[in-house]
């Protein structure tokens, strides 16, 4: 069974540009004109999408968590802090600079 791909609304025009492209519906010129792309960026999605279908339009990380993501225990140690009467009503630039001058005091 083959992966299922979600394509945005953006994704799904450039898919179907490429298409129209492919097909030889339309130019290079008014493919680049129509998705705002330069010819080379337009040459490689072309070749991308021949070669592997249009799931390539996807953005390659999707899915996955960031990696700059904090983790779990942090997050949750953070949360529960935030939380507390001790930081009660602390917007979120607020409580990061004061969680990093109690941290420097320590």
């Amino acid at each position: 069974m083959k992966d299922r791909i979600t394509l945005n609304s953006r994704e799904q025009r450039r898919g179907q540009v490429l298409g129209w492209l492919v097909a030889g519906r339309v130019t290079t010129k008014e493919a680049q004109q129509v998705l705002g792309l330069s010819r080379r960026q337009l040459q490689r999605l072309k070749r991308a999408v021949v070669a592997d279908g249009p799931g390539v339009l996807a953005h390659g990380n999707r899915g996955r968590p960031s990696a700059r993501r904090l983790a779990e225990d942090t997050r949750t140690r953070i949360t529960v802090l935030a939380r507390s009467d001790e930081y009660r009503g602390y917007n979120h630039t607020h409580l990061c600079e004061a969680l990093a001058e109690d941290r420097r005091s320590r």
